[in-house]
């Protein structure tokens, strides 16, 4: 079963900080499953489209070389979609090699456009942060812990810190 945030939801979620490709919020509600975590929200380009060499979508998961390399960990090879390829790895490869204490995959959740149409409101009523191209922002979010985790995500490391 699927976990969604709604839009009542958007009240108990504040900006922590944001890059060119996600908006990271904290959880500031009281409820226990979501306290101490973090969404990492992907941002969609004005245009809905391809911007600045960054896909909302990637369409090819794992290189060739890639599928090679993996082609031992079937649930890493048979993903179409990279953000779950990245979640993936860092459950099938990392989380043994480092230990659970130490890595942290977090999982995919949806939310409903009106939950994003709200987050878009409160921060642009609470946010100078520029322009934040939250239209057509991808509906599965990560839900990671807001604590000193490295995360791995493909080869590129991660660092969370509250």
């Amino acid at each position: 079963m699927a976990l969604t945030l709604k839009e009542e939801d958007a009240a108990d979620w504040v900006y922590r900080g944001e890059g060119a490709v996600n908006l990271v919020l904290a959880y500031a509600g009281s409820s226990p499953s979501f306290i101490g975590k973090v969404i990492r929200l992907r941002k969609a380009p004005n245009n809905g489209l391809e911007s600045n060499g960054v896909s909302v979508r990637n369409s090819i998961a794992l290189t060739p070389q890639e599928r090679i390399l993996w082609k031992n960990v079937d649930q890493l090879i048979s993903s179409s979609d990279k953000e779950i390829v990245g979640q993936l790895y860092v459950e099938h490869v990392m989380k043994p090699l480092l230990g659970s204490n130490y890595v942290d995959a977090g999982m995919h959740i949806l939310v409903t456009r009106e939950f994003l149409e709200l987050v878009e409101k409160m921060l642009l009523v609470n946010v100078l942060c520029g322009e934040l191209m939250l239209r057509g922002l991808i509906q599965s979010v990560i839900l990671a812990f807001s604590c000193p985790i490295i995360h791995f995500l493909l080869m590129k490391v991660v660092v969370c810190l509250t």
